[in-house]
């Protein structure tokens, strides 16, 4: 994966550094899903790497390896999904769209009722750190990048 290939687990790059490189890289052992690093806006005001975003936001319920077993896990009525089947759940293809409108959830109709997660978009454009809509979608597509290389 590209993510193995680089080390980006474990060096802080900025997240716009990283989205360029996958651009760059373009599908380089990727599989059949679109390129979403060219989807990157053009600025960010982190410094944060995706895994390292996806722990701040998402570890706690999902697990810091995406398959459940967040420390908040336990307490919630629906158990979180096994975010590593992704692909296997949608016949081998990383569901990129699904995946960052999970994430933001801005777009679901208030008619199917209340989000079992939180509305991270909603959130995020709440935080005073983070105002601009480009820093919304740094980080959505940040975490989508990051879900997409933990695939089994």
């Amino acid at each position: 994966m590209l993510f193995d290939r680089f080390s980006l687990h474990t060096h802080r790059i900025p997240t716009l550094c990283v989205v360029a490189a996958l651009a760059v890289v373009g599908g380089c052992g990727a599989d059949n899903a679109p390129d979403i690093a060219a989807e990157t806006p053009a600025r960010a005001d982190t410094e944060q790497t995706s895994e390292e975003i996806y722990v701040q936001y998402c570890a706690s319920c999902h697990g810091v390896t995406g398959v459940g077993d967040g420390p908040a896990a336990t307490e919630l009525r629906v158990a979180p999904p096994n975010l590593r089947l992704l692909a296997r759940r949608n016949g081998g293809k990383f569901p990129i769209p699904k995946v960052k409108g999970s994430i933001d959830g801005r777009g679901m109709p208030h008619a199917h009722g209340s989000a079992l997660m939180p509305v991270w978009g909603r959130q995020w454009q709440r935080e005073g750190a983070t105002p601009q809509e480009v820093d919304i979608q740094v980080r959505v597509i940040a975490i989508t990048n990051f879900l997409r290389s933990i695939q089994d």
